[in-house]
């Protein structure tokens, strides 16, 4: 199915979106006889400091995108879609389409070219918002979108020729090259090629992808292919050619646990392949023992990739921006991956179910996770693959459910094994042919091979606690100090402090990470009450910005923001899970937080031992109130995870 979800991960950023809107209208209007009949337009003068790139194909669908100082807003019509307002009862947008639009863009929907003359809802079907700051497209959250039919809200049919740019990092994107692309879109594939045998969806998501911008590890080199000619030899007749290019997913899009600017597309293209016969054929393969259908390991492929975006840049993960196009396409490939989780295939139903329980780490699919939770523990924690079962492990234990009993299981089981082993391999010891029966009747565990390189952290537990340890109780922040109290230490008091939440990597409340101090000044609604610089003349930086009403430090690097400093005493109150961030005890915040840590390793400490949380793009620092310390949280960008070089001394210094 293709929805807006689909297209918001597939889009470029604002930029590269209105370079590639005007080389569209550029070339409409270059091959149009009659401009009046031109399908793509832009208006550099909307409306003050407004620019607007429209499309309508004269048939009654259309589409707006409104660049504004305030972000960008898209806008989408299908007239025929179940989605438009006029085949409603009420002639009220869908729901959910427009519900989630940012107060800052919402009066560019009451434009009147955007209404229609016999409904009063805006002409729309899909929609889809940048607010300035923001580092991803965002759709409304909670659509739920008519059955029985692949693009329901016309999204697929309105931006197919916009959504091929998606993931091209930087490039100076200009007319000639878009140009060039948008008369590819056209060209049909070359015959007798091994994409010419895939599926039309496949090769639609092939042909609308820019690959000539989006490199692999190796990209260029002498006789390693391109992604395109991987994907097209994942369902070559030969066996040997599907086992190698299943292998060059790994190896080119994959290696060493790192996303590249192909992955993301080329994990949307194999979705499209799980649906193919073809994927019934059962083989070897390198990373797996035992033969299982490619169609599993194409799954399983997936998971790796589901895995890895889950790690952070420092983890080797890739680049930031191939980073965040990789979380981007999760909600996409979770849509597609998720009927194969009732496969009648064991093997195809536990691959299935491994990629789902990674992709749900996405805090856009939470609401999923109980769908998924009971054959996550009743399916894959009884697995016979140890990566599977720990997959299950750690994933229900980071979901909040008891898996002490999955632990005990495995720690059993492996003690068994070593018992086992031991007296398997003692020719002079009793029970020796026993032991070995014993073994041979035990299934293969099929993770991987023993030749090849397993993961270092530990698969037998999961890393939030040990077996016998109970999750430490949510921390709980100090009350605050009596009421008419005004001192120095006065610790603000629940009902006076804002209440904030926080996305890792992307933001905390109004802030978004890569703002500047204008944009942040505007959305706090105050002036800085502190300005530090570094340097001088033109080579003068700015440090932070104190803003004392809502109790926040901004600090910047190269005039954007890259961290958030709450202060103990005053700042708002950022949540994590419902539980309070700012203004308790250290101790307490840092128990809790190690307990639901997502990844071995993902914890280290500053050289003041301030505990820094990878996973969450969070450091949590303690702050003087009084005879007491308070916490004083630091949600940061990837850069700025070490702390001791990244923090001005002026923050170190803070009491």
């Amino acid at each position: 199915m293709s929805t807006v979800h689909e297209t918001a991960a597939r889009l470029p950023g604002p930029g590269q979106l209105r370079a590639h809107l005007r080389a569209l209208a550029v070339l409409d209007a270059a091959i149009c006889d009659d401009p009046r009949f031109c399908r793509y337009t832009f208006d550099t003068a909307w409306g003050p400091d407004e620019e607007a790139a429209l499309m309508d194909n004269g048939s009654g669908d259309d589409f707006s995108v409104l660049f504004t100082p305030a972000g960008v807003l898209i806008r989408g019509f299908a007239h025929e879609s179940e989605m438009s307002p006029y085949g409603t009862d009420d002639e009220q947008v869908w729901p959910g389409v427009i519900d989630d639009v940012p107060a800052t863009l919402r009066p560019l929907l009451d434009e009147p070219a955007f209404r229609g003359e016999a409904a009063d809802a805006p002409r729309i079907t899909a929609c889809l918002w940048w607010e300035t700051g923001d580092t991803a497209w965002r759709t409304g959250s909670a659509i739920a979108f008519p059955a029985g039919n692949q693009d329901p809200d016309g999204s697929g049919f309105l931006f197919h020729l916009l959504r091929f740019v998606a993931g091209i990092g930087n490039a100076n994107v200009g007319v000639s090259w878009n140009t060039a692309a948008v008369i590819n879109e056209t060209t049909p594939d070359l015959p007798n090629t091994p994409v010419s045998s895939l599926p039309p969806t496949a090769r639609a998501e092939l042909a609308g992808t820019a690959w000539e911008e989006l490199p692999h590890f190796c990209t260029g080199r002498h006789g390693v292919p391109d992604t395109p000619d991987i994907l097209g030899a994942v369902l070559a007749d030969d066996p040997a050619h599907r086992v190698r290019a299943v292998e060059d997913l790994y190896q080119l899009l994959l290696n060493e646990a790192r996303v590249f600017p192909a992955t993301a597309p080329a994990a949307l293209v194999l979705t499209r392949l799980l649906d193919d016969p073809r994927t019934l054929a059962e083989d070897r393969w390198e990373r797996r023992a035992g033969r299982r259908p490619l169609r599993a390991e194409l799954l399983n492929w997936l998971a790796s990739f589901a895995d890895i975006t889950r790690l952070d840049v420092e983890n080797g993960a890739g680049a930031v921006q191939e980073l965040t196009a990789a979380r981007a396409a999760r909600p996409v490939l979770h849509v597609r991956i998720a009927k194969f989780c009732d496969a009648d295939d064991p093997l195809v139903r536990e691959a299935a179910l491994a990629a789902t329980a990674l992709l749900l780490a996405d805090p856009a699919l939470a609401p999923a996770v109980p769908q998924y939770a009971p054959a996550v523990r009743t399916v894959l924690a009884v697995s016979a693959d140890s990566y599977y079962r720990w997959i299950a492990r750690e994933r229900l234990a980071a979901w909040g459910e008891d898996v002490t009993d999955l632990v005990a299981a495995e720690r059993d089981h492996h003690a068994a094994l070593n018992r086992a082993h031991a007296l398997a391999d003692d020719p002079f010891g009793e029970g020796q042919e026993q032991a070995i029966r014993w073994l041979e009747e035990q299934p293969e565990d099929t993770a991987a091979p023993e030749q090849l390189s397993r993961r270092s952290e530990d698969r037998t537990a999961p890393p939030q606690a040990a077996p016998h340890e109970s999750a430490p109780e949510p921390p709980i922040a100090n009350p605050g100090s009596e009421v008419g109290y005004l001192g120095a230490w006065r610790i603000a008091r629940e009902e006076e402090r804002a209440e904030w939440t926080f996305t890792p990597y992307i933001g905390v409340g109004p802030l978004r990470f890569g703002m500047t101090l204008k944009e942040i000044t505007g959305a706090l609604g105050e002036e800085p009450t502190v300005l530090s610089h570094s340097g001088h003349g033109e080579d003068q930086q700015l440090n932070y910005a104190d803003f004392a009403e809502s109790g926040v430090r901004a600090l910047f690097e190269e005039g954007r923001l890259g961290c958030v400093a709450v202060n103990a005493l005053t700042g708002p109150q950022v949540r994590l899970d419902a539980a309070p961030l700012t203004g308790c005890a250290p101790s307490h915040v840092e128990d809790w937080l190690v307990h639901r840590t997502t990844r071995p390793g993902s914890l280290t400490y500053s050289p003041a031992a301030d505990p820094i949380f990878h996973d969450l793009g969070l450091a949590i620092r303690s702050q003087r109130a009084g005879d007491v310390v308070l916490t004083r949280p630091l949600f940061l960008l990837h850069d700025w995870l070490d702390l001791w070089h990244s923090l001005p001394s002026e923050e170190w210094n803070y009491v």
